[in-house]
């Protein structure tokens, strides 16, 4: 898409909390990809507490309550997105973290 890559900031001042959302095309629902992709989603940020999201951004860090991510299903292809709320102090580095996980997903096999 034409605004692939690009990192939008919305300030808002004296604002305590920053929510980050990363967003891209997903599956659509008939490929014969779905039930990869949607196990391979859950890996990654299925559950706020054992997904590779929540055991970085939460249990390692301690930055969020929760992380998600969650493919949206239509009729066409639907899209894919990520999303917590974070400290604003660490914004950025939570999104430094965010990134790499969905790209370690790409590059690594899920091990059994």
């Amino acid at each position: 898409p034409p605004a692939a890559g690009r990192t939008l900031v919305l300030p808002w001042e004296d604002a305590a909390q920053a929510e980050l959302r990363v967003a891209g095309r997903g599956l659509d629902r008939r490929s014969p990809d779905w039930i990869a992709g949607a196990v391979a989603n859950y890996v990654l940020g299925g559950s706020t507490i054992t997904s590779r999201l929540g055991a970085n951004l939460r249990e390692a860090r301690g930055w969020t309550y929760g992380v998600h991510s969650a493919f949206s299903a239509g009729v066409d292809r639907g899209g894919w997105s990520a999303h917590t709320a974070v400290d604003v102090a660490v914004a950025g580095a939570a999104l430094d973290e965010l990134l790499p996980e969905t790209e370690r997903l790409a590059r690594e096999p899920v091990p059994d």
